[in-house]
Parts: C-alpha cells; sequence; structure tokens
C-alpha cells in the first residue's frame, strides 16, 4: 500500500535560520523518494514561483499544495485554484 507524506516546507524541510534543506532532511527526503511506496508533497503558504527554493529536491515532490491551500498541483500541473473573489475580500476589510 502506498503511503502519500507532506511537509511543510518553512522552518520544516527549509531550516528556520539557514532557509536551505540541511543534510539530514536531504538524506531523509532521498530515501523517502526512493521508497516505491511513498509518494512526497509539500504545503506552503509559498506560490508556485516560490518553490524553486527547494532548488534540486522540488522534483521529488509530486504533489504540492500552495498559497496556503488555494493552488494544489501534481507535479508541474495545477489541479485546482480557487482564490477568494476581492469584492469578498473588501467586505471583510470593511466589516472588520
Amino acid at each position: 500500500m502506498k503511503r502519500i507524506i507532506f511537509f511543510d516546507v518553512d522552518n520544516t524541510i527549509l531550516s528556520s535560520k539557514q532557509k536551505q534543506i540541511l543534510p539530514q532532511t536531504r538524506k531523509l527526503l532521498l530515501e523517502l523518494a526512493n521508497d516505491k511506496d511513498v509518494i512526497l508533497g509539500f504545503a506552503t503558504g509559498r506560490g508556485p514561483s516560490k518553490v524553486d527554493i527547494l532548488g534540486d529536491m522540488a522534483p521529488y515532490f509530486k504533489y504540492r499544495i500552495l498559497v496556503n491551500g488555494a493552488v494544489t498541483m501534481d507535479q508541474d500541473k495545477i489541479v485546482f485554484e480557487e482564490f477568494i473573489d476581492a469584492k469578498d475580500v473588501e467586505r471583510i476589510v470593511k466589516k472588520h
């Protein structure tokens, strides 16, 4: 049975101080990526153009949940995209 494992990006995959993937994290991710029963994914508040910070590790993540859930990708293909309508944002801001 396959397992899907999702990781947060900032302060989880990327270290909080160096903003890079630490060697022990890289080693674990590569072990998981090479396990035929594991599928990797990540979730982040970042947009699609900002995940290049993962560098050579990005292709190992099949599924990507971006912009705090507003965009979901299967590799480089967007499979879901829904943003809050600007009028709704304006209404909420005026209310509060």
